[in-house]
């Protein structure tokens, strides 16, 4: 993939790592649900340094927005992860001060995206490898896998569920998988034209909308696929290289053949209301297979088993 060291440019790098380059996609390629057209907005460290100009027009902005919102918004770092930096509130409370104060730090991390607060009910990504540009054609965007994410409230990262093949192949497990991946092959290709190249990951979620059209199902969520393109190597490539390196070791063990999935759950410790993984493995049954990958009890760890469904639930509920 290159010579040793290599990498893109890092201009190309900084541009396709914006969040502004995954919102601007989205919105032009018809990725982005219809619901949300023209309701994120990009703002360049140049608009965020004049707060009188900037107050006026954010303010008419959230007046504008349907009332399903709730008025509610999300101001993102256009450089930045796993939530930090964020400030949020609501339109009919806004905390002026707050706004005011943060417009300095948001405008020395490359501006800010503007955005609805949604209620998502999971979270998606996708793992890529894009070839570099001496190898033409070829090669072109690889796809690595895809997961569920497992995160906190605020965004924060904890760990990665999903399912996996005997041939090594890693999915979500959800309903959306095939959209989802779509549209990351898509961003990816508009990376790769912008000149960049290497290790990549798209993040997405699905979402709840109030007040949804009567000819909707009220509990069927909604896919928003392309919310963030990171252009580096990401934690669930990671996971993806640790489950194929443990799969011939485990398939056995977990009864994984030819045209079966078993499930996985990697985290950085046990999810949220369990007091250690071996309580989770225990839960889980006979099929589960405990992986620790640190020497302390309640580090990192990989679990598999033999019913995708099992991990799935028991991350979802407190122990």
């Amino acid at each position: 993939m290159g010579a040793d060291g290599a990498s893109a440019p890092a201009d190309i790098v900084r541009r396709v790592h914006d969040k502004a380059f995954a919102a601007n996609f989205a919105s032009a390629s018809g990725y982005l649900p219809k619901c949300l057209a023209d309701l994120t907005c990009v703002y360049a460290p140049g608009e965020l340094a004049e707060p009188g100009p900037w107050l006026a027009e954010f303010k008419a902005r959230l007046a504008a927005w349907p009332t399903w919102t709730g008025g509610r918004f999300t101001l993102k770092p256009r450089h930045g992860s796993s939530g930090r930096g964020r400030v949020g509130g609501r339109a009919g409370a806004l905390d002026e001060a707050k706004l005011r104060a943060s417009l300095p730090r948001l405008a020395e991390r490359g501006g800010a995206v503007l955005e609805p607060w949604l209620e998502r009910t999971r979270d998606l990504s996708v793992m890529l490898q894009i070839a570099p540009p001496e190898m033409g054609t070829e090669g072109g965007v690889r796809l690595l896998g895809t997961a569920e994410q497992i995160l906190a409230p605020s965004g924060v990262y904890l760990g990665h569920r999903g399912e996996i093949d005997s041939r090594g192949r890693v999915f979500s497990g959800c309903d959306d998988e095939e959209p989802m991946r779509e549209a990351a092959a898509a961003l990816a290709g508009e990376a790769r034209a912008a000149g960049y190249w290497g290790p990549c990951g798209v993040d997405g979620f699905a979402f709840q909308r109030p007040g949804k059209p009567a000819e909707h199902s009220a509990s069927e969520p909604e896919l928003r696929p392309l919310v963030e393109f990171n252009a580096r190597f990401t934690v669930g490539i990671v996971v993806v290289g640790l489950i194929r390196r443990a799969l011939e070791r485990v398939k056995p063990e977990i009864g994984l053949e030819p045209g079966g999935r078993a499930g996985f759950l990697f985290g950085l410790e046990p999810p949220p209301g369990w007091r250690s993984w071996q309580a989770l493995a225990e839960a889980a049954g006979p099929g589960v297979r405990h992986l620790p990958l640190d020497q302390a009890p309640n580090g990192p760890a990989l679990l598999f088993d033999s019913d995708a469904r099992t991990l799935r639930q028991l991350a979802a509920e407190p122990g």
